[in-house]
């Protein structure tokens, strides 16, 4: 049987809700502040997740629906080194603009039920694995290793209330991802 319209349409707008609370607060975001920006009560929130976690993985399965598309131009791209830093850069562009992505990351707990995350995953993996094989890319960076990475970029420990410098962390951390030498 299908939910009911009000079901869809309360389920959306707590997803709503969450994805701008975290993006402003981070995973730390009281449900009481997701329940108030819905405009829904706590009940309708844990009818559709039973905990903030679950609601996290599913902000978080939505953004991986948005970032899928970047893996294919990353891919299509003639240019192993570029398709790799095009991508990287737009996933530091998300974990910018969401700190729930942030947050996630360091969680790194019941992502797999997020299925568009498993797919942008395996995608990120391909792209990686292309540089690699190209040798512009260093060995020993996988998939799992992009959320660490782009964490530190977007918020790193010595730098306080500073999101703008974000883009400086990134140029330097694809210098250091970039394999030496002449394919490099």
């Amino acid at each position: 049987m299908a939910p009911r319209a009000d079901a869809v349409r309360n389920r959306e707008r707590v997803l709503a809700a969450a994805r701008a609370a975290f993006a402003d607060l981070g995973g730390d975001a009281p449900m009481e502040e997701v329940a108030r920006r819905a405009e829904v009560g706590m009940g309708t929130i844990y009818r559709h997740f039973p905990d903030k976690e679950a609601l996290l993985v599913a902000v978080l399965d939505q953004r991986s629906q948005v970032s899928l598309a970047w893996v294919d131009e990353a891919l299509e791209h003639p240019d192993p080194w570029e398709g790799f830093a095009l991508l990287f850069g737009r996933l530091a562009q998300e974990f910018a603009e969401d700190r729930s992505l942030v947050e996630v990351a360091r969680l790194r707990r019941r992502t797999d039920e997020a299925e568009s995350y498993r797919q942008l995953v395996a995608g990120t993996q391909r792209v990686i694995d292309r540089a690699q094989r190209a040798g512009v890319l260093r060995l020993g960076i996988d998939a799992d290793d992009v959320p660490a990475l782009l964490a530190v970029a977007w918020e790193p420990p010595w730098v306080e209330d500073e999101q703008e410098r974000w883009s400086t962390y990134v140029e330097v951390l694809l210098d250091g991802l970039r394999r030496p030498g002449p394919g490099g």
